[in-house]
């Protein structure tokens, strides 16, 4: 299975509408993609960033895995996980290509980005999301 097709159609359709996109179409959207990347994946939460460069943490409230990619138009801005174990630090291409991982368990930043513009979307399960009742309509 091709992975990278969903998150390339995304990326042109969020350059094609720009600010004027329909946040419905939006959410109907990311939920086709992640149903084809991981038809199994349990989320309560999605988040778009643009142009992040996060500083090391972990995330708060989370429940899981979660997955993430990156699309736009950028170079540098990869994502750095500590397997906290072996000590190791394994950096990853996130333009295009899905990752799933813990974040709430581990040790993850972005490094510089060095040009374009970058988003970053990712499916996740967060506490506080259920707590509040605010489950995504799926």
């Amino acid at each position: 299975l091709d992975r990278h097709w969903p998150s390339e159609q995304f990326y042109s359709y969020i350059r094609s509408k720009g600010p004027s996109y329909n946040p419905r179409e939006l959410y109907n959207r990311l939920k086709e993609i992640i149903k084809i990347v991981n038809p199994d994946f349990d989320y309560n939460g999605i988040t778009i960033n643009k142009n992040c460069e996060a500083k090391p943490h972990k995330d708060g409230n989370n429940m899981g895995n979660g997955i993430i990619v990156g699309v736009g138009d950028y170079t540098g801005g990869d994502l750095c996980v500590l397997d906290e174990e072996s000590k190791t630090i394994y950096v990853n291409d996130l333009k295009y290509n899905f990752l799933e991982f813990n974040g709430g368990k581990h040790l993850h930043w972005n490094t510089p980005i060095l040009s374009g513009t970058k988003y970053t979307i990712i499916w996740f399960n967060n506490q506080i999301c259920n707590k509040s009742n605010l489950f995504l309509n799926k």
